[in-house]
C-alpha cells in the first residue's frame, strides 16, 4: 500500500503500474494482482489509505476540538504544515480524476459527502453550544467550509508559500454568533 501511495505521488495516479508497485515494495508482481485484482482497485484503496493516514489527524482534531473555530484552525494548521505530503497530492489528483473516471467519481463523491457530514455534525454541536450564528443554514455552511478547505489545500499544493492560516479569521467571522458579538461588552 505504501509503495502504491509513493508511486501515485511521484508519477501520478494514471501512471502507476503493477510491476513498479511490486518493485518498490520488493514483492512478486503477481501478488499485486492476487490481492487487489486490478490496478484500479489498488489505486482507489491506496488513495483511501493515504487520505485516512495523512489527513485523518486533522479531521480528528476538527471533530473533537474545543470549539468549531479551533477545529478549523487545526485543519488550516495541518494544511500549512503537512499539506504537501503524498496523501495531499493524491487527494487533489483523485478529486480531479473523479471528474472523468466513474470509480474515482464514486470514491471522491463518498469522501466529500463524509467530510461534509462531519463538518455539519460539528457545526450543529457548535450551534447548540452557542459558538456560531444560530441563523446560519448549516448544510450550506458545511458545503462552503468543505469547499474552502479543499480549495485551500489545492492552493497550498501549487503555491507552498501561501499563508493558509490567514484564512482562519474570515472563516471564524463567518461562523461567529452575530447576536453574541452585538451583546458582548466592549
Amino acid at each position: 500500500m505504501d509503495a502504491t501511495v509513493e508511486l501515485m505521488a511521484d508519477v501520478g495516479i494514471d501512471r502507476v503500474r503493477g510491476r513498479a508497485v511490486a518493485d518498490r515494495a520488493g514483492v512478486n508482481p503477481a501478488l499485486v494482482h492476487y490481492y487487489y485484482g486490478t490496478m484500479a482497485a489498488l489505486v482507489v484503496e491506496a488513495a483511501q489509505h493515504a487520505l485516512l493516514s495523512e489527513l485523518g489527524p486533522s479531521i480528528d482534531a476538527f471533530a473533537s476540538g474545543g470549539t468549531v473555530q479551533e477545529g478549523v484552525a487545526a485543519i488550516l494548521d495541518w494544511i500549512a504544515e503537512h499539506g504537501r505530503t503524498p496523501g495531499a497530492t493524491i487527494l487533489a489528483e483523485a478529486m480531479v480524476k473523479g471528474t472523468r473516471d466513474p470509480k474515482f467519481r464514486s470514491w471522491s463523491r463518498n469522501a466529500a459527502r463524509r467530510f461534509r457530514a462531519l463538518i455539519l455534525q460539528r457545526l450543529e454541536q457548535g450551534r447548540d453550544a452557542g459558538e456560531i450564528d444560530t441563523t446560519l443554514d448549516l448544510e450550506a455552511t458545511a458545503l462552503l467550509l468543505a469547499a474552502a478547505l479543499d480549495g485551500l489545500l489545492f492552493h497550498h499544493l501549487v503555491d507552498p508559500k501561501l499563508a493558509v492560516t490567514r484564512a482562519a479569521a474570515p472563516i471564524a467571522a463567518m461562523l461567529r454568533d452575530s447576536e453574541g458579538e452585538r451583546s458582548a461588552p466592549s
